[in-house]
């Protein structure tokens, strides 16, 4: 190849290329293009403490007895006296507190009732035994409540069933004509009360529900000393139905 025919041959080449490069864009040019800026989902995190509210209302039933068999000496003798109650009649019950991860709760309660039955009773200042007597009865009871609540945090149709113990005094107020013969018009025994039911969610934070409970009042004195023997006792044992309106944060 003579150099005329190679520096023709080299013309060529660059002129095809040229043109390819020309018709295809030329060499790419890199810009840098801003990305507008999104800010990341703001995620609520849940609480982990609720506000835990009840209110309830419903039926009861009593069933009471008071004995003394005292010697209280000092010329006072022998005392030997007792009565006996049996009533229903309805409560309300307001209670505030909190609730834990929707499983345990702690709520102060203040429970008022009243009730109407027969009492019977038998003392030194009565001649005989005198049964089927009208009595009314007030109640106010307060302290403290715990609610357990199992099953929440699944998914069981059981989600919101509880376990609830409640402590504190009673205040009972008795009503008829023979009450204050045998000491017994006024009784201030510790409470206790075990209750289990089940709570309906409503929406997001209220529930409606039904409750069974059975409860003791007790009270007692017993004192034995060189100058006297005092033995008192007091009890009452008490059944609970009851509907429930509660406010808690539901799992929906």
């Amino acid at each position: 190849m003579t150099m005329s025919k190679y520096l023709a041959s080299t013309a060529l080449v660059l002129a095809f290329t040229s043109d390819a490069f020309a018709q295809y864009g030329g060499a790419p040019v890199y810009t840098t293009q801003q990305v507008p800026y999104t800010p990341a989902p703001t995620v609520e995190r849940e609480s982990k403490v609720s506000l835990f509210m009840g209110a309830d209302l419903g039926y009861n039933m009593t069933w009471q007895s008071y004995d003394e068999d005292s010697d209280y000496g000092d010329g006072e003798g022998r005392i030997v006296q007792s009565s006996e109650f049996d009533g229903s009649g309805f409560f309300g019950e307001f209670s505030l507190g909190v609730l834990i991860k929707d499983v345990v709760g702690a709520r102060g309660f203040l429970n008022i009732g009243s009730q109407s039955g027969e009492s019977s009773y038998k003392g030194d200042e009565i001649d005989s035994v005198c049964k089927g007597v009208n009595t009314d009865v007030t109640d106010i009871r307060f302290g403290i409540k715990g609610t357990f609540f199992p099953l929440n945090g699944s998914d069981s149709p059981l989600y919101n069933s509880y376990i609830e113990v409640s402590a504190g005094v009673g205040l009972h107020y008795y009503d008829d004509s023979y009450a204050s013969l045998v000491d017994h018009e006024f009784s201030g025994p510790l409470f206790l009360k075990f209750e289990m039911g089940k709570l309906f969610p409503i929406g997001k934070t209220w529930n409606v529900g039904v409750g069974v409970a059975w409860s003791m009042d007790i009270e007692g004195q017993w004192e034995s000393s060189d100058t006297q023997d005092v033995s008192k006792s007091d009890i009452a044992n008490t059944l609970w139905f009851g509907v429930k309106f509660a406010r808690k944060k539901n799992k929906f």
